[in-house]
């Protein structure tokens, strides 16, 4: 999995627009508004990204250009 992958000697400086790309392809946001009455609203951000185990090879070329 990737969540068991060392990221050594990552380059920790990512370009934006590649951000926007693979957050486009794989990534999600989502706003929840929840009225409650009597109390205050609630409001819910999610932002997620979802990746599989093949998208492993595409995360580590991109570390190598």
């Amino acid at each position: 999995m990737l969540n068991d992958i060392i990221w050594e000697g990552m380059n920790s400086t990512l370009n934006p627009n590649y951000v926007v790309g693979f957050v486009d392809g794989e990534g999600c946001f989502s706003i929840t508004v929840n009225k409650h009455h009597g109390r205050l609203s609630e409001v819910r951000l999610l932002f997620a990204i979802e990746l599989e185990e093949s998208d492993e090879e595409i995360l580590r070329i991109r570390n190598e250009v």
